[in-house]
């Protein structure tokens, strides 16, 4: 048996503490939309240095989380997509190829904010935690 508990409030109690540990306690990154004539010239002199011929696709800036000023910019080269990330100095940190645009979009949706400026993904997996501790709960008292 894989769990065995000789009392459901010790259960109950365990679930919730390893669901408070579960869930993450940094501040949700919070990202806003900039167009290519917004951005500072440093930005776009480091973006087209690296790639002459890059057509903007979108910007976007963190405001809000771990990296704050930093931007997020999805470019076209050659018929490739590439997500570049870059700090206010205008270094650039990374560098990827984007898997396939239906992927970028799946990610991108899973990542947007909600309404309230959280992100959904963060949403569904506190969801997530809430139903198997739910599930969890309901073996052990139907035990009884």
């Amino acid at each position: 048996m894989i769990l065995s508990v000789r009392s459901p409030r010790l259960a109950f109690a365990a679930m919730a503490v390893l669901l408070v540990l579960l869930v993450p306690c940094a501040r949700a990154e919070r990202k806003v939309s900039v167009s290519p004539a917004d951005l500072p010239a440093d930005i776009k002199k480091a973006v087209l240095d690296a790639h002459p011929s890059a057509t903007f696709v979108s910007i976007e800036k963190e405001v809000e989380g771990e990296n704050p000023g930093q931007y997020d910019v999805t470019i076209s080269v050659d018929g490739k997509q590439l997500d570049m990330e870059l700090a206010p100095n205008a270094t650039i940190k990374e560098t990827k190829e984007t898997t396939s645009p239906r992927a970028g979009a799946i990610v991108q949706r899973a990542t947007s904010y909600s309404s309230e400026g959280t992100p959904l993904l963060y949403v569904l997996y506190v969801v997530a935690g809430l139903a198997v501790l739910g599930i969890v709960i309901l073996k052990v008292l139907k035990r009884r």
